[in-house]
């Protein structure tokens, strides 16, 4: 997608979301910070206006639903 039109869903949040879906569950003392930071790239996505807020969350669930699957599969 060029970078001055937008985008559903949101890859770069759906990838944060799934990674701190794994590494919370190998890591879970981790687990809060990898959503914080999970969170504020979501909001830096908005925050540049490179995606709409729905385009954000629905990147958060595919990548939350992702990491469960996945996860779902291996253990």
């Amino acid at each position: 997608v060029p970078p001055d039109q937008y985008s559903f869903p949101s890859g770069h949040t759906a990838a944060a979301f799934l990674m701190a879906q794994l590494l919370g569950y190998q890591l879970p003392f981790l687990v809060l910070p990898l959503y914080i930071l999970a969170g504020l790239i979501g909001y830096s996505r908005i925050y540049l206006r490179v995606h709409y807020p729905l385009d954000v969350f629905f990147g958060a669930v595919l990548g939350f639903v992702s990491a469960n699957f996945a996860l779902k599969l291996l253990f």
